[in-house]
């Protein structure tokens, strides 16, 4: 198993591809903290790894990842629950399609607190608990950023600026910390179908056949928490 016994908090793991990462990495052997806002959500990922009959932790938290205070709590319940942590991914996001000159300007406030406060918020509550001593390992930081990055969509300047940002804040904490035993990484997937994007192509929420699914990027996210990318 590519993870097993390795703990690992997941953001946005109550649908999309968090939740499918999620169940990814148990079926790995690993302990896992999801995050969502939505506690419903969380319950029904919690609910399909325990019903895949594996031998590893699940626990959840409700969070609100633009307020830090909820984050850090959350943090210190999964230190109890699980002890120090061998990887965390910021996945949770935000978006929305509209014109630039039109744009509401608390949607456009709420992106950029999801997508770039959310980052930050999140690697600065688990810092404390990231295993950065193992002898055997990287402590690991994994951001889901977007194929916006280095490119542009039209009609999502506040989604695309943020995705800008989060490529400049991963590479600054890789500087910082490349001392401390931890490693930084974002993957930058292009379109993938899930609730943040469905309909946006098409109108009527059908999948484009150019649209991603979920599942797709396991591999991807397994790589970079694994071992293997040592």
């Amino acid at each position: 198993m590519l993870l097993k016994d390795k703990n690992i908090v997941i953001t946005g793991a109550g649908r999309g591809i968090g939740k499918n990462i999620a169940i990814a990495f148990a079926k790995e052997g690993a302990n896992l903290g999801l995050i969502s806002r939505t506690l419903e959500e969380l319950e029904q990922t919690k609910k399909e790894i325990e019903e895949l009959s594996l031998n590893g932790k699940v626990i959840i938290k409700s969070t609100d990842i633009t307020k830090y205070e909820d984050v850090a709590e959350a943090f210190e319940l999964f230190n109890e629950e699980l002890g120090l942590l061998n990887g965390v991914i910021a996945n949770a996001g935000a978006s929305r399609m509209g014109s630039t000159h039109e744009f509401d300007n608390d949607r456009f406030s709420n992106i950029v607190n999801v997508n770039i406060l959310g980052v930050y918020h999140t690697f600065k509550a688990c810092y404390p608990y990231l295993k950065k001593d193992d002898k055997n390992g990287k402590a690991r930081f994994l951001i889901t950023g977007s194929a916006a990055f280095p490119n542009a969509m039209p009609k999502f300047a506040a989604y695309t600026a943020t995705k800008y940002a989060t490529v400049g804040l991963q590479r600054s904490m890789a500087l910082e910390y490349k001392k401390e035993n931890i490693t930084f990484n974002q993957i930058l997937p292009t379109m993938v179908d899930t609730r943040l994007s469905r309909g946006r192509k098409t109108g009527d929420g059908n999948k484009p056949d150019s649209v991603m699914n979920p599942w797709d990027l396991n591999d991807y996210y397994l790589f970079f928490m694994s071992d293997l990318s040592n």
